[in-house]
């Protein structure tokens, strides 16, 4: 039994990997919350030189909380490199309930974790 044990566990690896796909792109996946969180890892990926990119995806997005939360994560992680009225085309997608968070992060930088 213990012999048997590890030549499972090599198979079960081995079909894995044998089995594994490259990622879908996000924007051929089907809409719904799969596709939304797709955007929203996509965005968190980005750069502050990449805002158009970050403003395309965010705008796929059709769940407004998972577009907030992909906005404002991003506007955070990037807010030291970005000018406030170009972060704020973005925090201008978002529901106007986390629009104040999203631009009070945007404007104070300094405060970020």
């Amino acid at each position: 039994m213990r012999r048997a044990a590890p030549a499972v566990a090599l198979a079960a690896a081995l079909l894995s990997c044998a089995c594994s796909t490259a990622p879908q792109p996000c924007k051929d996946q089907s809409p719904g919350i799969a596709r939304d969180r797709c955007y929203a890892d996509e965005i968190a990926t980005l750069g502050p030189n990449q805002r158009a990119e970050a403003q395309l995806a965010a705008r796929a997005i059709s769940d407004p909380l998972i577009q907030s939360e992909a906005v404002i994560r991003w506007i955070g992680a990037n807010a030291g490199s970005l000018q406030p009225p170009a972060g704020q085309e973005l925090c201008n997608l978002i529901d106007a309930a986390d629009r104040d968070t999203c631009t009070r992060r945007l404007n104070s930088p300094h405060l970020q974790r």
